[in-house]
C-alpha cells in the first residue's frame, strides 16, 4: 500500500429518518465515498464533501459495503455527478443492479419477524438500480484510487458484504456490528448469520484496528469489540 495520510471520516450529513445509514469518506490524495444512504440523499452527501473540504473533482470511487437500498440507494445520482465508478462485492452486485436488497437468513425468532416486515417494506421502497463498475471478489488494494487502504470481504449480514481498512487505524465495517448508544454496545445485527459474521469480525480484527465504524450508530472501540465477541472470532 501507499503510505500517506489517509483518514476515515463520517460524513456527518443529516437525514430526517432517525434509522438512516451513514455515508463515510476515505480521503487521502483522493476520496473514496464509502456508501450513500438511502434514496434522495446525493444532495445531502455531495454537502458533507464540500464541509469536510473535499472537492468534488478529488472523488476518485464510490465504494458500496452491501446491496441494501439504504447503502446503495444514492449512488446513482452521486455517480451521475461525481462521474466516478462504483464497487460492491460479487455476491451483492446483482441485487444492486435490479434495484433491490439483499436479505440474509435471520438468526433469531426477532429476526424472522423483522425479516418478514422487511421483505413487504422494500417492494414498495426499492433504490434506482445501477450496474457496478467493479465487482470484489477477494481482497482490493485501494492505492489506485489514492487513498491508503483496503477493500475485503466480510459476509454475514449479506453474502457480498465487504470492510474498508484504513491504514491510519479504522475500519468501515456497513452492517458488520452495530454501536448501540448511549454507551457504543457493540452487537451483531438482528438480520446476520452470527457464525459467519463471528469469522469476518475476526478478519477485521486481523488488520489491527483501533475504531470500527457502523454505518448505524456510533464508532466502537475494536478492543471492545474484540473483548465482548471474544467466543464468537476464535
Amino acid at each position: 500500500m501507499m503510505q500517506d495520510s489517509t483518514q476515515l471520516i463520517d460524513s456527518g450529513f443529516s437525514d430526517a429518518s432517525r434509522i438512516t445509514s451513514k455515508a463515510f469518506f476515505i480521503k487521502g490524495r483522493k476520496t473514496v465515498v464509502v456508501d450513500t444512504s438511502r434514496p434522495c440523499n446525493a444532495e445531502n452527501i455531495l454537502g458533507a464533501l464540500e464541509r469536510n473540504g473535499i472537492r468534488r473533482e478529488n472523488v476518485s470511487l464510490i465504494l458500496l459495503t452491501h446491496a441494501h437500498n439504504d447503502h446503495y440507494g444514492s449512488a446513482r445520482a452521486l455517480k451521475d455527478v461525481l462521474h466516478v465508478p462504483i464497487a460492491i462485492g460479487k455476491a451483492d452486485a446483482p441485487y444492486m443492479a435490479a434495484g433491490g436488497n439483499a436479505f440474509p437468513l435471520p438468526n433469531s425468532a426477532i429476526g424472522r419477524i423483522v425479516g418478514r416486515a422487511l421483505e413487504g417494506l422494500v417492494k414498495n421502497n426499492t433504490a434506482i438500480a445501477i450496474k457496478p463498475d467493479i465487482i470484489l471478489d477477494g481482497a482490493m488494494d485501494l492505492s489506485e484510487f489514492g487513498v491508503d487502504a483496503e477493500a475485503f470481504p466480510t459476509p454475514g449480514h449479506t453474502n457480498g458484504s465487504i470492510s474498508v481498512a484504513v491504514r491510519s487505524g479504522d475500519c468501515a465495517i456497513g452492517d458488520l456490528l452495530m454501536g448501540i448508544p448511549p454507551r457504543n454496545t457493540p452487537k451483531f445485527p438482528i438480520l446476520a448469520d452470527k457464525g459467519v459474521v463471528g469469522a469476518s469480525l475476526k478478519k477485521v480484527l486481523e488488520h489491527d484496528p483501533v475504531w470500527l465504524c457502523p454505518a448505524h450508530g456510533n464508532r466502537i472501540e475494536a478492543a471492545e469489540a474484540r473483548k465482548r465477541f471474544a467466543k464468537n472470532i476464535t
